[in-house]
């Protein structure tokens, strides 16, 4: 477990404090924090992984360090949106981004996983062919992520095909000569 987990790297610490620290022993901690950061993201445990940055801060390269923050991140955000339905996952990041606790890179990091919350919404819209519903929604998810590549794409799809549908509907309708039908259509 987790917990078992980091009660070894209480003792590699302590290890590290008495004898000091080694290029090899420098390449084992970072290994060994990695492997814990594994364990937590594994059984969502938020706490403990952050109990552990602290608690290690001080033992870890740069370059771990550095990709700490994105496991940090991953398992904070995946503690809280696992099981949630898409809608509920946006609710609860965007609760997490608006505390403010976060460090920019995780912040860049939760945004990411607040743009697959969105794209899971607006691919059920277009699996369901709800392309007017999809084409809101992707407005919606714009005004938070405007620079998604991914949203807009997914925006301009729904567009022309919400064009299709209406070429179609009045060309169908002009074709069998109900001129008010067609009007209506358009």
């Amino acid at each position: 477990s987790a917990q078992d987990y980091s009660e070894s790297l209480d003792w590699y610490r302590s290890f590290i404090d008495r004898w000091g620290m080694t290029t090899f022993l420098q390449k084992n901690m970072d290994n060994a924090f990695n492997n814990l950061m594994v364990f937590c993201f594994d059984e969502n445990n938020y706490p403990l992984a952050a109990e552990a940055l602290e608690k290690s801060r001080g033992y870890l390269s740069k370059n771990q360090l550095d990709k700490t923050w994105d496991i940090l991140t991953d398992i904070l955000v995946n503690s809280k949106i696992q099981g949630l339905a898409a809608e509920e996952q946006i609710e609860e990041i965007e609760e997490l981004l608006s505390q403010g606790d976060l460090e920019a890179a995780q912040e860049k990091r939760a945004l990411i996983y607040l743009e697959n919350a969105w794209l899971d919404i607006l691919n059920d819209c277009m699996s369901s062919r709800s392309y007017g519903t999809g084409y809101q929604k992707a407005g919606q998810a714009l005004e938070r992520l405007p620079q998604s590549t991914k949203i807009k794409r997914m925006q301009k799809s729904f567009y022309d095909n919400c064009i299709a549908i209406i070429h179609n509907n009045f060309a169908a309708q002009a074709n069998a000569r109900n001129y008010e039908a067609a009007r209506e259509v358009l």
